[in-house]
This record gives structure tokens, C-alpha cells and sequence, in this order.
């Protein structure tokens, strides 16, 4: 009888010492995604779908518009080491849009390869592998919003994911995507063959903070001296802290190129949501929504 209770005490101190590692077992595979981690709020970040790319599945959130009427969707590309619910500039823009008629997604992007750090750096193995897993997402993510009605489409990318999304425009042109607002870009190679230049791609709005990172600050300014060649805008000295980059953007000859400087904002916007939304919602309006 003492052997059989001693057993059974063993047993149970067993369970519970190992009821923490059985519980660790059911958490997500991928710590990155962690959805219930920093800017997560419930139904409020949205609703978690799986998008299906082949035999993955791919995780996002989806906000649908509010009012009867939907003026488009927006598919939101976060920087690297974040993820959907990111409280810097995702998850506030992937609330906000849709309080004025805008549809999001947040997409979950595929981590840059280990192998550079650097952000850059130069070429490196695996990441011919790792681009075309972006653009399989975006494909993934693109497809799901025309299933949802979404006839206008735009690409929102954060820092890395800006030049990844205009890259992906340059090499597959989708007639669906009437617009590409880059917040916070920089390169890292091989990109810049692709996102430095300016191929027939929709409408694009380059949108950096003040105290950006120095990387968005040389990005911004190469992209603006490409768009001048390119002829997308008037020839105009370009200075970070103009003023009429606040509030009007540099003197253009179309509607192709705008660069727009956020007074005060550093590469997280905190602080600075509002304005941030202002000035997407106001191009989106002028150089999207009334265009022909």
C-alpha cells in the first residue's frame, strides 16, 4: 500500500511539473507572427485568416471597411522582424483606413535570410528563395481581396517591405494595384536594381518622418533625384525639412511621384498615427481615387 501511494505521488508531481511543457507545445511555431503579443487587441486587430499559397498557409488580418460603401482595399506589407499586428504604423493604419471606406489586410511577410544582418548588405545565398516567397504571399494576399469584391487595391509597405512591393510591381504588374505607398523605405540588396528605378507602376507615395532612420533618409533622396530623370516630377531642390513637403509635397508634372515629409516623426510614427493617416487618405483620394 506505501509503494502504491508513493507511486501515485510520484505520478502526480510528474504532471505537474510537466503540464508548463505540454501547454509551451500548443504555442505558435513561429514566435515572430505572436499575435498575441504587443498591438494585439483582440477583435479589434482584425480578423485572423489563413491565406492558402500551395500547400502553406499564411496568416493575416483582415479589417473590413465600415459604411455601406467601400472605396477599396489596402494590402499592408510590415517591416522586417514584426509582424501583423505591429503597434508601430501597421496596426494604426490597419484600423484607420477603414474608419473612411478602406478595407486592409495585413499580410505576414517571410523573415529576411539569417545570413544578412545587414540591411545593406550585398547579395547572399537564399535570397532569390526568400524574395519569391514574398511575392507568393502577395499573389496569396492579392487573390483573397478580388474574392472579397475588392475591384482597387493598393500596396502599403513598411520600410524593407516598400521597395520588396515596388519590386514585386516591376516584375509582375498587376492591373488590380492602383496605387503603392511606400512608408519608411530603404534597400537591401538585390533590390536595387528594381526599387530604385521607375517603371510603368502605378501612382507612388513615398511618405518618411523627419528623424527617420539616416538609410530611409539616402533612399528617399536617390528616389527623388530617379523620379526627376524619369520625368515624374519638376526639377526643385530637394531638403528634407522643407516645409512644402509637409504640407503639399515637391512641385510635380503629373501624378506618377510624391515624396511627404511627417514633421517631427521618427521610423515608428509614434505619436504621429494621425498625421500619417491624413496624408495616405489625402493621396489616396487625389492621385487614386479621382483618377480616370
Amino acid at each position: 500500500m506505501e509503494t502504491l501511494t508513493s507511486t501515485r505521488s510520484i505520478t502526480l508531481l510528474l504532471l505537474v511539473l510537466l503540464a508548463p511543457l505540454c501547454r509551451a507545445v500548443s504555442l505558435p511555431v513561429d514566435p515572430a507572427w505572436n499575435h498575441n503579443g504587443p498591438g494585439y487587441n483582440g477583435a479589434d486587430s482584425g480578423q485572423l485568416i489563413q491565406l492558402a499559397a500551395g500547400e502553406e498557409r499564411i496568416p493575416a488580418l483582415y479589417h473590413r471597411h465600415e459604411g455601406a460603401r467601400e472605396s477599396g482595399a489596402v494590402l499592408i506589407l510590415h517591416e522586417r522582424g514584426e509582424y501583423p499586428a505591429w503597434p508601430d504604423v501597421v496596426a494604426p493604419l490597419a484600423r484607420g483606413l477603414p474608419r473612411h471606406g478602406w478595407s486592409t489586410l495585413a499580410l505576414r511577410l517571410p523573415a529576411p535570410p539569417p545570413a544578412a544582418p545587414d540591411i545593406e548588405a550585398g547579395d547572399s545565398d537564399g535570397r532569390g528563395t526568400w524574395e519569391q516567397a514574398v511575392r507568393v504571399r502577395i499573389d496569396a494576399a492579392i487573390a483573397h481581396l478580388e474574392k472579397q469584391g475588392a475591384s482597387v487595391i493598393i500596396l502599403l509597405g513598411y520600410g524593407l517591405a516598400a521597395p520588396l512591393a515596388q519590386a514585386y510591381l516591376a516584375q509582375a504588374p498587376a492591373a488590380q494595384v492602383k496605387g503603392l505607398v511606400a512608408v519608411s523605405p530603404y534597400l537591401m540588396e538585390p533590390l536595387a536594381s528594381t526599387a530604385q528605378t521607375f517603371p510603368a507602376t502605378p501612382p507612388l507615395l513615398d511618405v518618411f518622418g523627419e528623424r527617420d532612420l539616416p538609410q530611409v533618409i539616402r533612399h528617399i533622396e536617390a528616389r527623388i533625384r530617379n523620379a526627376r530623370r524619369a520625368g515624374w516630377m519638376k526639377p526643385a531642390p530637394f531638403h528634407p525639412g522643407d516645409p512644402q513637403l509637409q504640407e503639399e509635397g515637391l512641385p510635380q508634372s503629373g501624378t506618377r511621384y510624391r515624396p511627404q515629409l511627417v514633421s517631427g516623426a521618427g521610423h515608428d510614427y509614434r505619436g504621429f498615427e494621425e498625421p500619417l493617416l491624413k496624408y495616405i487618405l489625402g493621396w489616396l483620394r487625389r492621385h487614386v481615387m479621382e483618377q480616370p
